[in-house]
């Protein structure tokens, strides 16, 4: 009977792609700037500080907004078209992009990201009832807690696949470190990196995209 209510079912997927977007952005930009950018630990720390504060500022802001006007899954309908649209630009272009755009670009997703949760455990816990309300509560962590371990995987398993693609040389050289490749070999593996990261940040653009698609769709839009 719980999930047979269309609001509670469409929220609950939409919390488990936006865990897969979440999870799976925070685990592969730092292995990205690391990697491809040749960040330095402390400087990877430093970096993902922005992405951090934008989920924050994303969900203090659509708290204030949500209280004020009353609408629910409006805010991160519109937040998660954005990201999806940044997302597929950077998983093209961010080889041409500095450092700090990229970080800047990322934070912006983050913020898209931060609209998402609260609106749907908001959303869930109206529709489930006061009788429900455990269960409402622990079903959502779930399906984000799934969509992370999914979300993540998936992302992993593309990159490995596209490395793969590249012939065994580019994971060995991985292994090693792009700091231990000099000259044109380094150039070399810089591309085939960047192939890999494309093939990445375009499967959690996927998941993004995924839930805009349900956070449109959710039928109950306010409080």
């Amino acid at each position: 009977m719980f999930f047979h209510n269309p609001t509670i079912r469409l929220s609950e997927f939409l919390a488990m792609f936006h865990g897969a977007l979440y999870v799976s952005l925070m685990t592969f930009v730092p292995v990205y700037l690391g990697v491809a950018r040749d960040a330095s630990a402390a400087d990877i720390g430093l970096m993902l500080l922005p992405m951090t504060l934008g989920v924050g500022v994303g969900s203090i802001a659509t708290s204030l907004l949500v209280s004020r006007t009353g609408l629910t899954m409006l805010f991160p309908s519109i937040a998660l078209s954005a990201g999806t649209a940044i997302l597929v630009t950077l998983a093209f272009w961010i080889s041409h992009l500095s450092t700090i755009a990229v970080v800047l670009w990322f934070s912006v997703v983050a913020a898209a990201m931060g609209t998402v949760m609260g609106v749907v455990q908001l959303t869930v816990m109206a529709e489930a009832g006061g009788k429900m309300l455990g269960v409402a509560s622990a079903s959502v962590t779930l399906s984000r807690s799934i969509g992370a371990a999914c979300g993540t995987a998936l992302g992993g398993v593309m990159m490995s696949a596209l490395l793969s693609a590249n012939g065994p040389k580019t994971e060995q050289k991985l292994q090693a470190g792009l700091a231990a490749v000099p000259g044109f070999a380094h150039e070399y593996l810089q591309s085939d990196f960047d192939w890999a990261f494309q093939g990445v940040f375009l499967t959690i653009a996927a998941f993004c995209a995924r839930a805009c698609v349900l956070a449109w769709r959710v039928p109950r839009r306010t409080i």
